[in-house]
């Protein structure tokens, strides 16, 4: 479970709780805000509009990779610090293969990764999988609603 405080336009701090609930058997995201749950980020978004707002959007990140369950991925908030860090990850290949590693794959371009931006109405943003740290590029439409289609790319290789 994840907690996010946020402050409302009507000044009151709210916290948002990220968490899987049983629903019907099976465990879904869920979002917990106000003292009610949200099983969706349309739902949650149109109860909390204030959310999802440009001075918002590495939260708006974390809703999207929460409900499309992308619970392997992490959004890039910090892009040079990624980098930083990739890069000492590439200097560790596995050698014996039992155990791949960044290293282990092509080399990524990392340069285009820049913090979440919105571009003709779809909002922008990188993450890295939690196990090989591999960059991706994530676009989702904005402003955030039902039947969020999300497509992920990885990021290409450098010519």
């Amino acid at each position: 479970m994840t907690s996010r405080v946020f402050i409302k336009n009507d000044k009151r701090e709210m916290v948002l709780e990220l968490k899987y609930a049983d629903h019907n058997g099976e465990r879904s995201p869920t979002a917990a805000c106000d003292g009610l749950d949200y099983r969706s980020v349309a739902s949650l978004v149109s109860a909390h509009p204030e959310l999802c707002t440009a001075q918002r959007l590495p939260l708006c990140c974390e809703l999207i990779l929460h409900f499309q369950e992308y619970t392997g991925f992490l959004s890039i908030a910090d892009p040079e610090e990624y980098r930083t860090r990739y890069a000492a990850l590439l200097q560790y290949a596995e050698t014996d293969g039992e155990f791949a590693t960044a290293g282990d794959f092509d080399h990524f371009d990392v340069s285009e990764i820049v913090l979440p931006r919105t571009v003709d109405g779809k909002l922008v943003f990188y993450a890295e999988d939690y196990r090989y740290h591999l960059p991706y590029r994530m676009e989702a439409p904005w402003p955030l609603r039902e039947n969020l289609r999300v497509d992920r790319l990885l990021l290409s290789l450098p010519e």
